[in-house]
């Protein structure tokens, strides 16, 4: 019995970890990625620059 359940825990954890696209509308299209830090002190934001992210 435990021996299924490692299994099925496995199985579970490849299938969530798939590559694929939910939308393959946007697969050709560039995403970019920005960050946002806010400070817990005076609570401005900071915001890194803008990047664009390679696909592989």
């Amino acid at each position: 019995m435990v021996r299924i359940g490692i299994l099925l825990l496995a199985v579970m954890a490849v299938y969530s970890c798939a590559k694929e696209s939910n939308n393959p509308q946007y697969d050709n299209q560039p995403v970019f990625l920005r960050i946002i830090q806010h400070d817990v002190d005076n609570g401005s934001p900071t915001y890194s620059r803008v990047i664009k992210v390679v696909r592989d």
